[in-house]
């Protein structure tokens, strides 16, 4: 088994964006490309002298003895990921984050603060993306690979509410530049307070009311228990896990509010549709504004005809409770659009 490295370690995590919508897709694609992936991933770290001490589904975790060698893994990684014909499953987009400190390694994986920051800094960024730590920055600002730079994108409040870290981004002429803003807390409207010490060992609480609070039909859920068990904290940090759904929520109910006519057809119809995925029986929403025009027309005109049908059964149920009962064809011929609602 290669040896971990030890003291002050750099790691670097990464993780395939939007894999899930990936693997709904087209699972087959999916598990070839991932492959690759993985492959190439691997490959590219021991290349550099780092050591994959774990994988988790497609995200990697690797540890550097120096900072250097991490960042010239990311960079190569990226380039070689960006020129990777990936056929039917599409380019896969992996957001990259490196962070440096030191850890207790036990039994083949590293535990501490730097573990927990770096994860947290992977969670704000974006496919295509590397984002470095402070730490990292200061080993490496004087020792960048050639045409390397880095961006300063400010101190950021990450997930974990426990200070601030000081973000920078690695830059390269390969590298695609333009990124939406970071997925941190700042970045989103909150007044949740920064905490003094970061949580630990709360992970298992934390998932479990995150899931319930995502779960519908829950619209309220206490926390009860004894004082100075806490609470407070735990909510706290359930909280900030919850601000990018409630920010999708909160833009799903808008979003049903808004009206779409259409000038063809003459009518006016909810712009927020729910669409079933065949394959996996999972629900997702679509703007219907911002589908090809082809895609929203026949979706318009699969919805007229609904509506037609559904006045047809209305005017014969009239009729037949009005006493004309010639009543001669059944609710369930009406066929909602194949693959949407309203």
């Amino acid at each position: 088994m290669t040896q971990l490295p030890t003291g002050t370690v750099t790691f670097l995590f990464t993780d395939v964006e939007g894999s899930t919508r990936l693997w709904e897709r087209d699972p087959e694609a999916m598990s070839k490309a991932l492959s690759r992936h993985d492959d190439l991933l691997r490959n590219v770290v021991e290349a550099y002298g780092g050591v994959v001490f774990k994988t988790v589904g497609d995200a990697f975790c690797a540890a550097f003895s120096t900072a250097p060698e991490a960042v010239e893994t990311a960079l190569e990684a990226q380039k070689s990921l960006l020129s990777e014909a990936w056929e039917e499953a599409g380019p896969l987009r992996v957001r990259m984050a490196l962070c440096a400190g030191t850890a207790e390694e036990r039994g083949g994986d590293y535990f501490g603060a730097p573990l927990n920051r770096v994860a947290r800094l992977l969670s704000a960024g974006h496919g295509g993306q590397v984002l470095l730590s402070h730490s990292t920055h200061e080993l490496v600002r004087e020792k960048l690979p050639p045409g390397a730079g880095l961006r300063d994108l400010g101190v950021r409040r990450l997930k974990d509410l426990f200070g601030s870290e000081h973000v920078f981004q690695l830059t390269a002429p390969d590298l695609p530049s333009t990124f939406p803003p970071l997925e941190t807390l700042d970045a989103r409207l909150n007044n949740l307070p920064i905490q003094p010490t970061p949580l630990l060992g709360r992970e298992r609480e934390v998932a479990e009311i995150s899931d319930l609070l995502r779960s519908e039909g829950v619209r309220l859920l206490t926390l009860t228990g004894t004082g100075g068990t806490g609470k407070t904290r735990l909510a706290l940090q359930s909280a900030a896990e919850l601000i990018e759904f409630a920010k999708k929520m909160k833009a799903r109910q808008y979003a049903r509010m808004l009206d779409y006519e259409d000038e063809e057809s003459g009518l006016k119809i909810k712009r927020l549709w729910s669409f079933r995925d065949s394959a996996t029986g999972r629900r997702y929403y679509a703007d219907i504004l911002q589908m090809p025009d082809d895609r929203r027309r026949q979706l318009v005109l699969q919805y007229a005809q609904f509506l037609d049908q559904l006045r047809s059964v209305r005017r014969a149920m009239a009729d037949y409770f009005a006493g004309q009962q010639f009543f001669e064809f059944y609710v369930d011929e009406v066929q909602e659009p194949v693959e949407s609602e309203v």
